[in-house]
């Protein structure tokens, strides 16, 4: 079984690829188990309330992306 949101959780600096460009982002971990930061940035913090909610009813997990200033890597 994968442990993909824990991987997150601890190694929170990605890449994804979007538009066939790759970019940067800041990943956050919600999922029953889990601890998230009580210092979330604004732009996340609403969306990861809900998330918390639903993951806390149902025990799903999420992953919420959050695109770095330079979130795209020339070749």
């Amino acid at each position: 079984r994968s442990n993909w949101l824990k991987n997150l959780a601890a190694h929170p600096e990605v890449r994804y690829w979007l538009g066939g460009r790759e970019r940067e982002a800041t990943a956050f971990a919600i999922a029953p188990g889990i601890e998230t930061q009580d210092d979330l940035p604004v732009r996340v913090s609403c969306l990861a309330t809900a998330l918390k909610r639903h993951s806390a009813m149902f025990g799903t997990g999420f992953a919420i992306l959050m695109p770095r200033k330079s979130s795209m890597i020339e070749p």
